[in-house]
This record gives C-alpha cells, sequence and structure tokens, in this order.
C-alpha cells in the first residue's frame, strides 16, 4: 500500500492542477525551506503543519518552551469554556426560576380579576392577594 501511495505522490507531485491534495503534495516533497514556506503560504492548515514542523525542529529547550506555551493556551482555552458552559446553566435556571414566578403571578393576577368580575366581595379578593 505505501509504495502504491509513494507512485501516486510521484505522479501528482508533477501534475499542477491548484488542488489542495497538489499542495500537500508539494509540500511533503519538498526538500529546501523556501518550497515549504510557498507550499504553506498557500493554506491555513498546510501552514499549521509547517509552524508544528518547524518547532519539532527546533532543539530540545526550544521545544519545551513552545510546549508549556501551548499547554497554557490549551489549559486558558479549556477554562473559559467550562466558565462559560456554567454561566449558560446558570442563566437557564434563573431564567426558568424567574419565568415561573412571572406566569404564576400572572395566573393569580388574572384570576383575582375572573374572580372581581363575577362578583366575588373585595374582603375575600384582598385574602388572595
Amino acid at each position: 500500500m505505501l509504495s502504491v501511495l509513494a507512485i501516486l505522490l510521484h505522479t501528482w507531485y508533477n501534475i499542477e492542477d491548484g488542488t489542495d491534495l497538489y499542495d500537500w503534495v508539494k509540500f511533503l516533497k519538498a526538500e529546501k525551506k523556501e518550497e515549504f514556506e510557498m507550499a504553506a503560504n498557500k493554506n491555513e492548515y498546510i501552514k499549521e503543519a509547517y509552524d508544528q514542523l518547524e518547532v519539532i525542529s527546533q532543539d530540545e529547550e526550544k521545544r519545551m518552551e513552545y510546549n508549556a506555551r501551548q499547554k497554557a493556551i490549551w489549559d486558558h482555552n479549556t477554562l473559559m469554556e467550562e466558565n462559560f458552559s456554567r454561566g449558560m446553566e446558570k442563566g437557564r435556571a434563573e431564567g426558568i426560576a424567574k419565568g415561573r414566578a412571572e406566569g404564576i403571578a400572572k395566573g393569580r393576577a388574572d384570576l383575582l380579576a375572573k374572580m372581581a368580575a363575577d362578583g366575588v366581595p373585595e374582603e375575600i379578593l384582598r385574602k388572595y392577594l
């Protein structure tokens, strides 16, 4: 299977059709930094792959610094997503509670209005306010 892929890559490399596949093949077959950069500038996903390749190529200390930064970014994003979800849940719960209270108050007011229209004495209506 791998040899078939190698043959196909070699064939596609020579057919410039402007597709993403062609750009990826050019990127994978690149040998010079300029070739990598040219392929990376054509496609945002290839650019991400190129950025990761540059990190992998750096020395151990630079790689550790990069990984620490990436971890901090991932942790921050996770925390933001969790806080957003909690805020949405809390907002929904508060909205439901407020809606219930308003519904009960409206129902009570409507009932009292109907009772008053039916001639229920005012002193009895005051008991239910």
